[in-house]
């Protein structure tokens, strides 16, 4: 199953539709947009065929011994990660995740999917993984909060789409995480108050040239 929701709009069992405003997900993972790739080599189709069976033994020895590209996609333009959140293969996901996979849409898949434990799973190597890049970090910057919303699109969320999709589980957890749903009119708001400030500016500039020549003319 394709992890792509660019030409797709998600619905739930009650046909209520909740598609992306304003630019897709894929415009906002910029590492998903990137073309096919060619054919693969023996050992990432191994890699693949692996992960697809379940083989964590093979996923591990391939990754390891053949330094298969964790991150790879096969001719579909899928990474393993996708494919084995859509699976629900949770040792090949733990192991996938161990090797630095990149999670990417596989979080929303997750949810869409209503897998509230591939959610746990991706939830928590997100957060180890955003915690250990900020002490890196603590060292040579102040440390700040890390924004884990989990967005995809200025209001597509995961946390949204367990709202319209109706599993309250993945939502209360999600919450407990500090996921939050975002109100689309405080962002509209907010973005008509700083195009105000702009145009405001804009024509405080053009009255103190205008003033500036002509004071420059009457001299």
């Amino acid at each position: 199953m394709s992890a792509s929701f660019e030409a797709e709009e998600i619905s739930n069992s009650r046909n209520v539709l909740f598609s992306p405003q304003r630019q897709s997900t894929a415009t906002v993972e910029l590492d998903e947009m990137e073309l096919l790739p060619g054919p693969l080599s023996a050992d990432e189709e191994a890699f693949f065929e692996a992960v697809q069976s379940g083989d964590k033994e093979s996923v591990q020895k391939l990754l390891h011994d053949k330094q298969v590209d964790v991150n790879c996609r096969n001719t579909n333009g899928e990474t393993a990660l996708q494919i084995a959140v859509d699976e629900e293969a949770i040792d090949i996901i733990k192991t996938l995740l161990k090797n630095q996979a990149e999670i990417g849409s596989t979080l929303f898949q997750a949810v869409r999917n209503n897998s509230l434990q591939c959610v746990r799973i991706l939830v928590a190597y997100d957060s180890n993984r955003r915690i250990s890049t900020a002490k890196e970090r603590s060292s040579a910057t102040t440390s700040k909060t890390l924004n884990s919303s989990g967005k995809f699109d200025e209001f597509l969320t995961p946390l949204g789409l367990a709202v319209v999709n109706g599993n309250y589980g993945i939502v209360e957890f999600l919450v407990s995480k500090g996921y939050k749903v975002e109100d689309p009119q405080s962002q509209k708001a907010q973005d008509a108050a700083e195009r105000s400030e702009k145009e405001s500016m804009a024509r405080l500039k053009d009255s103190l040239e205008k003033r500036d020549n002509q004071e420059t003319e009457a001299k």
